[in-house]
């Protein structure tokens, strides 16, 4: 588990630390995936923002990030991508473009 020094949750400087603390866990997972999530703190809600190519890994992203900011609440944004199926969205995915973007790029 990552622990830091909680400035206070509103304050830049707490909310910068609860995101580098949340990117930070998220990254340190074995699940490759994972660290592409991105993470933003804003009066008390984490939401999480990105692509992963399951709900396995969906959820064990929630539960690092639940552990991390234990008293948030968390807004998850993730989406699950099967990239077997949607070849060109699985790459954009992987780059962090938005979906509608990665296939108009095709």
């Amino acid at each position: 588990m990552i622990w830091f020094d909680r400035p206070h949750p509103e304050s830049k400087a707490g909310t910068r630390a609860i995101e580098e603390a949340l990117e930070v866990g998220l990254r340190r997972s074995s699940y490759l995936a994972l660290r592409d999530i991105r993470c933003a703190c804003h009066d008390g809600v984490v939401t999480l923002d990105g692509y992963v190519p399951s709900y396995y890994l969906r959820q064990i992203a929630r539960e690092i990030v639940s552990e991390i900011a234990a008293g948030h609440a968390i807004q998850d944004r993730i989406e699950v991508i099967d990239s077997s199926h949607h070849q060109g969205i699985g790459k954009a995915a992987r780059r962090g473009v938005p979906r509608r973007a990665g296939l108009a790029a095709r």
